[in-house]
């Protein structure tokens, strides 16, 4: 009798571990051993990190200084090729014109994707340190409210025919 449930014990984990072959047992082993050793912040090849730095809403890649800032201007160089940057701002703004050329692409009315409104233009050029990130503001300043058109017209240095006043002039 004892030798009958021996050989029903072992005939039901035969037929238990006949729906898994050897090859699937190893490989559910192997990806959730590889999925606890795979970085959190895994970059592909080519593909560049965010940094800590932005201008006016766009996160500068992280290998790129900030060189100069001015109020509507940020200038940020580094050592990547130029083909990453370009393709690291492609992917995070939308531009109603792109420019691509070997040398230089500019991103012109761009917007950065999930950011605020604001205006850009985004030159990636090619310099003799690596590669140059010009980042410009271009977002119009908002009329002041209560004017005239004919003092919008005199701010503007012009008369309400088009004309430039006497004080631009000189």
């Amino acid at each position: 009798m004892r030798a009958a449930a021996v050989a029903v014990i072992v005939g039901a984990m035969v037929v238990l571990a006949g729906g898994c072959s050897p090859d699937e047992k190893s490989e559910t082993l192997t990806n959730s051993g590889a999925s606890r050793h795979t970085p959190v912040d895994f970059v592909a090849p080519g593909e560049l990190a965010e940094g800590p730095d932005s201008a006016f809403g766009l996160r500068l890649p992280r290998d790129m200084g900030v060189t100069s800032r001015g109020s509507d201007v940020v200038y940020a160089t580094g050592r990547i090729p130029f083909e990453h940057v370009s393709n690291y701002v492609r992917d995070r703004v939308d531009a109603v014109q792109v420019n691509i050329g070997p040398t230089r692409t500019v991103f012109r009315s761009a917007n950065v994707r999930g950011g605020d409104p604001v205006e850009l233009e985004i030159e990636v050029v090619v310099v003799r340190k690596g590669v140059q990130m010009v980042v410009h503001n271009r977002t119009r300043k908002p009329a002041e409210p209560g004017l005239s058109d004919g003092e919008r017209w005199r701010r503007a240095g012009l008369n309400p025919d088009g004309k430039v006043t006497k004080d631009q002039s000189q």
